[in-house]
């Protein structure tokens, strides 16, 4: 909040935003084109409203959205020494080298820092061309510079390549390998994919097996057990959001979501097990995809990273690593955008904390009789449902991977979420 708060700052200070009339609509208002801000002032404001900031998530944002500019080595310094250079840091020096000349698809928003949540620089017309100069590995967005050399970072799938324009540093026959919009959109091996612009980023996960549940706290984690899943599948990079369920619901196939508006990029919550499946079976349906909820042992497997860790990010409890009660300094107590906290090996974001997520199974009180082969454990006439990760409601306990608890599968709660599975 701090970090948007700053950035709006900046765009009022050099007038690029002016308020408006209190009772006047935002939809109505009209802000002067950017283009009318030098870079230079635009880049100094930016510094001075972050400088003596403790934030590290300030200086990642100046770094990426600035580079090259006059303070970065004293932003990177500044990062050292508020802790912000950790496995999560999103310095732009991570960033893994691509380039080609593409155009937007469509209007898409152009983002300061590689994150979800991170704060506006404006937006993309659809055609307007751009150079790709890398991708952010954690989070799939590439960094784009527009005709004006303002960089951003946009989502891959909404770029397409420039009309037989070759990419910059191309190989032989004038060729990148990455200048095509599948290379872009794709990835590499284990990277996001989409299956239309509206659809839920999904990551592969290889087939495996694992050790399923934990003896040492609730017996409904009990007992151990290996589980083999034989076929890979492809599960949802961050919980399904906002934005994302608002798609099914413009199109009749989801309930509205009622009350104030929600920023698109929070996880979708206050939702039934049945309206959650009903959003997988939508998606099928409009990509001719074989979407559905996980089963809870593909859910764990997809948690647990492909390691035996008691927590998605390891064997210790790092309650700056997810959004929990009692995780942080301050209790949030609400969700938060999706993909704010690191992912797990697997690439997956807020598999712990932010929205506890519906599974497939039925409630069985503990795992006597489960299946070793990864697949739904159904009953008939089920009324209570499996839910996996923990809320921000929810105490460190349920960050755990093997932590589950069950719901009424027709109530809506506040702090209940899901995501979604691809089958291959």
């Amino acid at each position: 909040m701090r970090l948007v708060t700053a950035y709006l700052g900046c765009l009022l200070l050099l007038g690029v935003l002016a308020p408006g009339p209190a009772a006047r609509p935002a939809a109505a208002q009209s802000a002067p084109p950017a283009e009318t801000v030098s870079p230079d002032a635009f880049e100094l404001t930016f510094w001075d409203t972050i400088r003596n900031s403790r934030n590290p998530d300030d200086f990642r944002a100046y770094l990426e959205a600035f580079p090259k500019g006059r303070f970065a080595p004293l932003a990177r310094i500044r990062l050292r020494q508020n802790g912000g250079d950790g496995p999560g840091s999103t310095d732009p020096e991570a960033l893994e080298a691509i380039s080609g000349d593409f155009v937007a698809s469509e209007a898409t928003p152009v983002l300061a820092r590689p994150a979800p949540d991170g704060p506006r620089l404006g937006s993309l017309r659809a055609g307007e061309a751009v150079r790709v100069t890398g991708r952010h590995a954690a989070t799939g967005l590439v960094r784009v510079e527009r005709r004006d050399g303002k960089p951003g970072f946009v989502a891959a799938e909404r770029l397409k390549p420039a009309g037989g324009t070759p990419a910059a540093g191309s190989g032989q026959d004038g060729q990148s390998p990455d200048s095509s919009g599948a290379a872009v959109a794709a990835g590499r091996p284990g990277e996001p994919v989409t299956d239309c612009a509206d659809c839920p980023e999904m990551v592969r996960i290889p087939a495996g097996s694992f050790e399923m549940g934990a003896n040492e706290l609730s017996d409904f984690e009990k007992p151990v057990h290996r589980v083999t899943l034989a076929r890979p599948f492809l599960i949802g990079r961050y919980e399904v959001t906002v934005r994302q369920w608002e798609v099914c619901s413009g199109e009749g196939a989801c309930p509205a979501k009622v009350g104030p508006a929600m920023d698109g990029s929070l996880p979708v919550t206050d939702v039934t097990w049945g309206e959650a499946r009903g959003y997988a079976t939508w998606l099928a349906r409009k990509t001719g995809r074989r979407y559905r909820l996980p089963s809870e042992a593909e859910w764990e497997y997809a948690a647990r990273g492909g390691g035996k860790t008691t927590y998605p990010w390891g064997a210790q409890l790092i309650r700056e690593r997810a959004n929990c009660l009692g995780c942080n300094a301050t209790s949030l107590r609400r969700a938060l955008p999706v993909g704010r906290f690191p992912p797990n090996e697997f690439g997956l974001h807020d598999m712990a904390g932010n929205a506890a997520e519906w599974v497939e199974d039925c409630w069985f009180d503990n795992y006597r009789g489960a299946p070793s082969d990864g697949s739904v454990r159904d009953s008939a006439n089920c009324r209570e449902r499996v839910l996996r990760g923990g809320s921000f409601g929810n105490d460190p306990r349920y960050l755990r991977s093997a932590a589950r608890f069950k719901y009424d599968a027709e109530v809506r709660y506040y702090g209940n979420g899901f995501r979604v599975l691809r089958e291959e």
